[in-house]
């Protein structure tokens, strides 16, 4: 298992250490502002970053930009191509670049998820198809599902029909816990339910789920729970299918916390 952590939620003196004692394989530089992410860069090695996602390079124009191509599909690819570019001014040599393929409707921000104008799962997929024809190029790029945090706020990818779909148009990344959050919150199945063979699978987010706070309910660290050990089996089996795929840590904490993630993945993916 190549087994990596984003830099989103952790300070990069604790992921340099955590490359330097082999606990992680490689890193994925995620959402942040265009000085925070140089940062990153100049202070890794940069072999160590195989993967982009989301707006690593934010500025004003982008800061509170919600990158939702299933609405907004023209957009979406005028940021990311934004994002390639300045990937390659530093010189970033990536082999994936993911991206959120959004909610199906307008939204406030980022950090609102108050869905209007809400549109049907195949007007969805439409705006997804125009999305990848307007990219530059799209050899790297990679879509992942997310979820809304009610059943106003309705997700791209929330049942396995619509996760083939995207995944028609583009190889896909399969966050675990948005699927489990869609499947069993919202949806009438558990993640036992998610037929790994049918989609192109590229690579993997993993974080754990907590239904006792407020959304958003991800990005928690491991706990032993029904739904989190499910976590952990679908991601056996995707790793059984997909041996290579990269898995990327996704989650908010120490370095206690962090580290407890990586062994007992590790353990269960044996």
């Amino acid at each position: 298992m190549r087994l990596g952590i984003s830099t989103t939620f952790q300070p990069v003196k604790a992921i340099r250490r955590l490359l330097e004692e082999g606990l992680i394989d490689f890193v994925e530089l995620g959402f942040g502002s265009e000085r925070s992410s140089r940062e990153i860069v100049g202070a890794l090695p940069r072999s160590s970053i195989r993967t982009l996602h989301g707006i690593p390079f934010q500025d004003e124009k982008t800061n509170d930009f919600m990158f939702n191509p299933c609405y907004s599909p023209l957009e979406a690819s005028e940021v990311l191509e934004e994002m390639v570019g300045k990937a390659s001014l530093i010189g970033l040599d990536y082999e994936l670049y993911g991206v959120h393929a959004g909610l199906l409707g307008a939204i406030v921000g980022p950090d609102d998820f108050t869905v209007t104008d809400n549109i049907e799962a195949k007007r969805g997929i439409e705006n997804l198809a125009k999305f990848k024809r307007s990219l530059p190029q799209s050899g790297k790029i990679i879509m992942e599902g997310i979820y809304g945090w009610d059943l106003s706020s309705r997700a791209i990818g929330m049942t396995q029909e619509e996760l083939e779909s995207m995944g028609e148009l583009l190889p896909l990344l399969v966050d675990l816990g948005h699927v489990a959050i869609n499947f069993e919150r919202y949806g009438d199945l558990t993640l036992d339910g998610l037929r790994i063979g049918e989609l192109p699978i590229a690579e993997v987010h993993l974080s754990f789920l907590d239904f006792t706070t407020q959304p958003p309910w991800d990005h928690h660290g491991f706990s032993t729970t029904p739904i989190n050990l499910r976590i952990m089996s679908k991601l056996k089996d995707i790793l059984d299918v997909f041996p290579e795929v990269p898995v990327v840590l996704e989650i908010i904490g120490d370095e206690n916390i962090i580290e407890d993630a990586l062994v007992v993945t590790k353990r269960h993916t044996r």
